[in-house]
C-alpha cells in the first residue's frame, strides 16, 4: 500500500517535485565543483547551513503537494475500494515526506563530509554530532511543515505569527541566531564545534515532538474533519480580519518597541580607568578618564556647559548623552565615532593620555571639543543636518563656537590666524569651493582644512553683516524642528543658504562668497609667501592590471620643493559604492610611510575590476598645525 501510494503522488507532483530536486541537486553540484577545485575557503561543512535552510523550503514544498489538495479535495484520492481512514492515509503521507527530506538531508551531509575528510581528518564522535543535528533540525522542519498545512487557510498567518514571535524574542531578551531553535542547530559553528549542543537538540526534540502530536490528534478527531474544514478557502470576511490583525499586531509591536523603557548605556570603572560624569538641563555627559591623570571633573562641568548653552541656542529639545572614551590606539588630534542603536547616546573615543604638544586630543582641548560639538548637533538632527545642503554650517559653527560670547565672527587672535591659515590654503589648492558640494569638498580637502574653510565662511558672515544676523541664519539653516515622516519632503526643501540669508541677513549667497573671498585674498597678502613655501606633492595615482581578476593601484609623486622636515606620509584609501555616496573616515584605511625626494609605492591590496577605489595621501604641515589630504581621487577598476 505504501509503496502505491508513493507510486502515485511521485506521478501526480512529478512536475513540482522534479524541478525542486533538479535546483537542489545544482546547487549540490556548484558545491562539489567549488571543492573539487579548493575555490572555497573554510571548513566544507560549513555549507550545512544554507543546505539546511533549502531543505526546510522544501519540506514546505512537499507538505503543500502531499496534504493541501488531499484535504481542499475532501477525499482520500487512494486506490478505489480501499478501507484506509483519512488520518492512517495523512500518517502514511507524512511518513513519506519525512522520507524524502531525509534522504536530501543524508546525501547533502554525505557529500559535504567526504570533502571534509579530504581536507583533514575527523573523529567519528563528531561526525555523529554533527550528523545527529542535521537530522534532528530537518525532521522538525518536516512536522512544522505539516502542521501548517493542516492549518489549511490559517498557514500563512501561521508562519507569519512564528515570525513576529521570533522578533519579539530577539528584541525582549536579545536572543541571537545561536541562541534561538532550531537555526542555531546549523549555523556555521556546527563544522568546529566539538561538544554537541546538549539543550539545543533536547529543546527541539521536545519541539518536535509536540509537533507531532499536534498533527496526529487534529487528523484523528472525526476522521480529520478540523483540517478539512480549515482547508476550505478563505472567505471575503476572513481575509480582511486576518489582514487586520496582522496590521494591528505589528503596530502594536512597533509602539511597544519604541515605548518601552530601555536601560541606558553605561561606562563602568576599571582597574585603570575611572568614569567622570556631569548631568544637568537635559545634557549628560560621561568619560572614561584613564588612571593617573589629574582630576578632570572641571573640564569636564566647562564641557557640559558648551554642550549646554548649545542646546539653548538652537532650540534643540532632547540632546543624547554623550560618552567620550579613551582609546591609546589613536593618534592626538584623531577622533573615532561610535553609534548607539536607536540614536541613544553619541559616542567618541579619544587618546586621553597625551600630554605635551601632543595632547591635541585631551578633555579640555579644543580640537575634541569641536569635534564633540558637530557630532551632538548632526546626532540630536537624527542625522538629517549630515546632508550635503547644510552639513558645511554644522563644520563651521564648531570651529568659531568657543568664542561665540564676543560673537560668532570675534574669534581670539590666536584662533582666527590658524584658521585663515589653512582657509587660504585650502582654497589655494581647490581652487572654486562651492559650498552645495560640500561633500565633495571635505573628501579632496579632509576633515581640518574643510572645517577652517566653512569658519572662515561664518566669519566673513559675521563680520559684515552682524553678530545678530550670522546668528539668526545659523539658528535657522540648523533648526530641527522638521517632521519626521514624509511631510519633511517638502518642508526641508527650503532649508538652504540661497533662500535663508537673504531672509535674515539681507544678503544673497553670492554677495557672501565674494565679500569672504576679498577676506581671503587679504589675508593671502600677508601669510600667502609663506604659505607658498610648503613643499607640494606632485604625481597622481595609476591602475596597473595584472588579470582579469586583480588590479593593484600605484601611486607615484615627488615632493617639490624637496624638504626635510616631513618625516612621514600616509596613504588613505577605501573600497567606495559606484554611487557617489560620503566615506565614512572609519572606513578609510591608512598606512604610514617615510617621506623622501620621492614616493613610489602601492595600496597594500589588490582590487577586482568594476569597483571603485577612493585614494590619497594625507601629511602633517608644521605651518598649519593640522594633516592636509592631497591627490585625492575615486579610480573607477
Amino acid at each position: 500500500m505504501i509503496v502505491h501510494l508513493a507510486r502515485k503522488e511521485l506521478r501526480q507532483h512529478r512536475l513540482l517535485v522534479g524541478v525542486n530536486l533538479g535546483l537542489f541537486g545544482s546547487f549540490l553540484l556548484l558545491v562539489i565543483l567549488g571543492e573539487s577545485t579548493q575555490s572555497r575557503r573554510g571548513s566544507p561543512l560549513e555549507l550545512l547551513f544554507p543546505v539546511a535552510i533549502w531543505i526546510g523550503v522544501l519540506a514546505v514544498v512537499f507538505s503543500n503537494a502531499l496534504f493541501t489538495s488531499e484535504l481542499r479535495q475532501r477525499t482520500r484520492e487512494f486506490l478505489d475500494g480501499l478501507p484506509v481512514m483519512r488520518w492512517q492515509l495523512l500518517s502514511i503521507k507524512l511518513g513519506l515526506l519525512l522520507t524524502m527530506i531525509w534522504a536530501l538531508a543524508l546525501v547533502s551531509y554525505g557529500v559535504l563530509t567526504y570533502f571534509q575528510l579530504r581536507r583533514e581528518p575527523a573523529d567519528l564522535a563528531f561526525l555523529a554530532i554533527v550528523l545527529c543535528r542535521v537530522m534532528v533540525f530537518s525532521t522538525f522542519c518536516c512536522l512544522l511543515s505539516a502542521v501548517a498545512c493542516i492549518a489549511g487557510r490559517f498557514q500563512i498567518p501561521l508562519y507569519l505569527a512564528i515570525f513576529e514571535l521570533l522578533v519579539v524574542l530577539v528584541e525582549r531578551y536579545g536572543l541571537a541566531g545561536r541562541d534561538t531553535i532550531p537555526f542555531s542547530l546549523v549555523l556555521e559553528e556546527i563544522a568546529y564545534e566539538r561538544l554537541p549542543p546538549v539543550s539545543a537538540l533536547i529543546q527541539t526534540s521536545v519541539a518536535t515532538g509536540a509537533l507531532s502530536v499536534v498533527f496526529f490528534v487534529a487528523v484523528s478527531v472525526k476522521d480529520g474533519i478540523v483540517p478539512v474544514v480549515l482547508a476550505s478557502r478563505m472567505s471575503h470576511a476572513e481575509k480582511v480580519l486576518v489582514a487586520g490583525s496582522l496590521v494591528a499586531a505589528i503596530f502594536v509591536l512597533f509602539l511597544w518597541h519604541e515605548r518601552k523603557p530601555k536601560e541606558p548605556y553605561r561606562l563602568t570603572s576599571k582597574r585603570d580607568s575611572r568614569v567622570l560624569e556631569r548631568s544637568a538641563g537635559g545634557v549628560a555627559i560621561r568619560a572614561s578618564m584613564p588612571s593617573g591623570l589629574s582630576d578632570e571633573q572641571e573640564t569636564l562641568d566647562r564641557l557640559h556647559s558648551e554642550v549646554l548653552d548649545l542646546k539653548t541656542a538652537l532650540d534643540i529639545s532632547l540632546v543624547p548623552p554623550i560618552f567620550v572614551i579613551h582609546n591609546s590606539s589613536l593618534d592626538s588630534k584623531r577622533f573615532e565615532h561610535g553609534l548607539l542603536s536607536q540614536r541613544e547616546g553619541v559616542i567618541v573615543r579619544a587618546n586621553l593620555n597625551l600630554e605635551g604638544e601632543a595632547a591635541g586630543s585631551s578633555l579640555g582641548s579644543e580640537e575634541l571639543e569641536a569635534y564633540l560639538i558637530s557630532r551632538t548637533i548632526i546626532e540630536s538632527s537624527r542625522r538629517r543636518l549630515e546632508l550635503e545642503s547644510r552639513r558645511w554650517v554644522v563644520d563651521g559653527l564648531a570651529q568659531v563656537w568657543i568664542d561665540r560670547n564676543q560673537g560668532l565672527g570675534c574669534l581670539t587672535d590666536t584662533r582666527k590666524e590658524r584658521m585663515l591659515r589653512r582657509a587660504v590654503y585650502a582654497r589655494s589648492k581647490l581652487g572654486v569651493v562651492r559650498l552645495s558640494e560640500w561633500l565633495q569638498v571635505r573628501e579632496a580637502l579632509g576633515s581640518d582644512l574643510a572645517d577652517a574653510l566653512a569658519g572662515s565662511v561664518l566669519w566673513s558672515l559675521c563680520s559684515h553683516a552682524g553678530r545678530e544676523s550670522s546668528e539668526r541664519f545659523v539658528k535657522a539653516m540648523l533648526a530641527m524642528d522638521e517632521p519626521r515622516d514624509f511631510r519633511a519632503l517638502w518642508t526641508g526643501r527650503g532649508r538652504t543658504a540661497e533662500a535663508l540669508l537673504p531672509i535674515n541677513s539681507g544678503m544673497s549667497l553670492e554677495r557672501l562668497l565674494e565679500l569672504w573671498r576679498s577676506d581671503l585674498d587679504e589675508a593671502s597678502l600677508r601669510i600667502g609667501e609663506e604659505l607658498s613655501r610648503i613643499p607640494k606633492l606632485e604625481g597622481g595615482f595609476e591602475v596597473h592590471r595584472d588579470s582579469a581578476q586583480s588590479s593593484r593601484v600605484l601611486y607615484r609623486f615627488r615632493v617639490h620643493p624637496p624638504s626635510e622636515r616631513f618625516a612621514l606620509f600616509s596613504t588613505v584609501y577605501a573600497s567606495v559604492s559606484v554611487f557617489g555616496s560620503e566615506i565614512e573616515p572609519d572606513d578609510l584605511l591608512r598606512d604610514d610611510h617615510e617621506l623622501g625626494a620621492a614616493i613610489e609605492g602601492e595600496l597594500p591590496r589588490s582590487f577586482v575590476p568594476g569597483s571603485r577605489v577612493f585614494a590619497a595621501i594625507q601629511r602633517y604641515v608644521p605651518e598649519l598645525q593640522c594633516e592636509v589630504r592631497e591627490a585625492a581621487t575615486r579610480i573607477d577598476l
